[in-house]
């Protein structure tokens, strides 16, 4: 019907009601024709005005399902001509939108606010990241919604307007505040899903916001007490991620167990205890099934790593320690641009091989291949025990929209392939797609069976296409260590606590660190919906898989101590200890399988009664982040 406007509102049950909506009073402002309409708060009180008319405007306010509205306000062109056009504009940061409007005898109107107007809050909103080219929002900030929290209230702002002309301005937001001289806090809602907060946010004045650079998703950190403080370590449980998306339809296997190798020497008991946390400084979820820490004693002259790595094909890491004495570094390594990154690779410095130019449509690939090229002195099959390629890095995960966009644009993610060269000069597939070190700084093994390898071969190659940042790279001679002794350290306390929100930073080659010290506030990080695991303690919940998992969220960490061993090792042995972790993680990815909810919960197919017994017992605090 001419002059009409048609309100549809979704019911719960996914259907649609239609009302007509009563505009009478308007009469000049509202004729035939098609109605513009726009959405914009021009009192200030908090809530969108609805904006309407063909030969004028006018301003109207309806609350709940009524379609009786009360005009706010009305206005036509005067003197001129009928309107041709109109927009709302933000002209000033103190009192929210202004009308303009065109004219056909070319004249332009302008209905500036009131001075009767209720407080604003005006925001502009750029995804551009500072110092590094690698945002994921778009840099006019468009398609982020804005919350501000007011005394009780939540109100609400969309980047993209909300009006039916043709006119689609890039505006700064401007946000009625009932009132009040300050939002208690603000929250931003990047495209790209992050979240990003504001605390004490005065009005009257533009607030310029960019997107910070904030990892939406990662795996548990963990920290050791290192004699004198929590130090960082590396993350864990990578390979027990749920809901990964590779392509629509298709997600990622997940492994919920990883054993990590402590670096040497960094972990101390004090008052006789090794002290560890797991925490979740980001949007995601941990659910630990079992911790354990495992000393490790070797007698003189012998060494261990683990067969660890997060698997991209089979065969699947054992978790496994593998011992070994002798070493057959490389001599020589060049990379795909024949540069030399021998000494980048000869130790764990923190100072990986360059991987050349990334790839910034998408996170955590490379424009182009990357490869290194190993030459060593001696034959790899010859020598002691079998050839392990041992490796230290840290990688630069995509995120499942990542993973999206790139299925999208055919844009393959390769995992590192290895190859050894023959006596003709060809390279033969040792392990095609075989995996990387699974997070943050970490050690991998890739055992090299000698019947696999061509013979009298001193080269190996390293293919990816992915940003894995490789900081050391050697081979090693397993052989079993037959004075090799096992002790399994007693978990004397387990405690879900409430944390806080370490600060990350990012060092050179993107590797992360973060200060347990330091607390960021992060208010705006969302809680996945559901269940959690009450705080305190979790003994029983993590002290075996069963399947039974400690659920803790954003802001929060499991305390960990672990008696230290009674028997002093003898003089010349070595000691390591081994973290052994059964459990998975999930993210908020826009694009992760249920990634805003708790549920479901992962199983391996244990025996569900003594499980669910506990989860009634400990996994009954709800939470629903805003």
């Amino acid at each position: 019907e001419s002059g009409s406007v048609i309100r549809w509102t979704r019911k719960p049950d996914g259907a649609w009601d239609k009302l007509k909506l009563a505009l009478g009073g308007a009469e000049g402002v509202i004729g035939s024709g098609p109605p513009r309409i726009a959405l914009a708060d021009v009192t200030g009180d908090g809530r969108n005005e609805l904006l309407v008319g063909t030969s004028g405007w006018s301003a109207w306010r309806f609350s709940g399902d009524s379609n009786e509205g009360s005009l706010v306000e009305v206005a036509d062109s005067g003197e001129h001509d009928a309107l041709g056009s109109w927009i709302p504009v933000v002209l000033d940061d103190v009192h929210g939108s202004s009308i303009i409007g065109t004219v056909v005898d070319g004249a332009l109107l302008a209905w500036a606010a009131g001075s009767g107007r209720q407080p604003f809050v005006t925001v502009s909103l750029s995804g551009k990241k500072k110092g590094r080219n690698r945002e994921r929002s778009n840099a006019s900030g468009l398609g982020n919604t804005v919350l501000v929290r007011v005394g009780g209230r939540t109100l609400r702002a969309d980047s993209i307007p909300a009006d039916s002309g043709a006119g689609q301005s890039l505006q700064p937001l401007a946000i009625g505040l009932a009132g009040a001289r300050q939002a208690d806090y603000l929250k931003v809602v990047w495209s790209e899903g992050v979240t990003q907060g504001q605390l004490d946010v005065a009005s009257g004045a533009r607030l310029r916001i960019e997107e910070v650079d904030l990892m939406p998703t990662s795996c548990p950190v963990l920290f050791a007490w290192d004699g004198e403080c929590y130090r960082f370590v590396s993350d864990l449980l990578a390979v027990g991620g749920l809901g990964y998306l590779i392509e629509p339809g298709t997600y990622a296997p997940s492994d919920p167990t990883e054993n990590f190798l402590m670096p040497a020497g960094l972990a101390q008991p004090r008052d006789g205890r090794f002290r560890l946390k797991l925490t979740e400084p980001m949007p995601e979820l941990t659910y630990l099934d079992r911790v354990g820490l495992v000393a490790w004693d070797l007698p003189p002259g012998w060494q261990m790593v683990l067969d660890e790595r997060l698997a991209t094909a089979l065969p699947d890491p054992t978790g496994e320690p593998i011992t070994y004495r002798v070493e057959q570094a490389p001599d020589r390594v060049i990379n795909e641009r024949g540069q030399e990154m021998t000494g980048r690779v000869r130790g764990v410095d923190r100072r990986a091989a360059e991987v050349g130019r990334l790839d910034h449509r998408f996170l955590g690939r490379l424009a182009d291949e990357h490869v290194l090229v190993m030459e060593f002195a001696e034959p790899l099959d010859a020598g002691p025990g079998e050839p392990v390629l041992l490796a230290n890095g840290w990688v630069e995960f995509p995120y499942s929209q990542t993973a999206y966009s790139a299925w999208q644009a055919k844009a393959a993610f390769e995992p590192p392939t290895l190859e050894a060269r023959d006596g003709d000069g060809n390279w033969v597939v040792l392990a095609d797609a075989f995996g990387y070190p699974g997070g943050m700084p970490r050690q991998m093994a890739l055992p090299l069976p000698k019947q696999k390898l061509p013979a009298g071969t001193r080269a190996l190659r390293l293919r990816t296409n992915l940003e894995v940042y490789w900081d050391h790279l050697t081979v090693i001679r397993s052989e079993t260590c037959p004075s090799l002794v096992r002790r399994e350290l007693k978990l004397a306390t387990a405690d879900l606590r409430e944390s806080g929100f370490m600060v990350r930073q990012v060092r050179d080659q993107f590797r992360p660190h973060f200060d347990y010290t330091t607390r960021a506030p992060m208010p705006e990080i969302p809680d996945p919906v559901g269940f959690y695991t009450r705080f305190g303690d979790v003994n029983e919940l993590v002290g075996t898989a069963d399947d039974a998992v400690a659920i803790f969220g954003p802001g929060e960490e499991i305390h960990v101590e672990f008696e230290a061993p009674g028997q002093k090792i003898p003089r010349g042995w070595t000691r390591r200890l081994v973290l052994e972790t059964v459990g998975w993680c999930k993210d908020m990815d826009l694009y992760t399988g249920d990634g805003s909810t708790v549920g479901p919960l992962p199983e391996t197919g244990r025996p569900v009664e003594p499980r669910d017994r506990l989860h009634r017992r400990f996994n009954t605090r709800y939470q629903r982040g805003w």
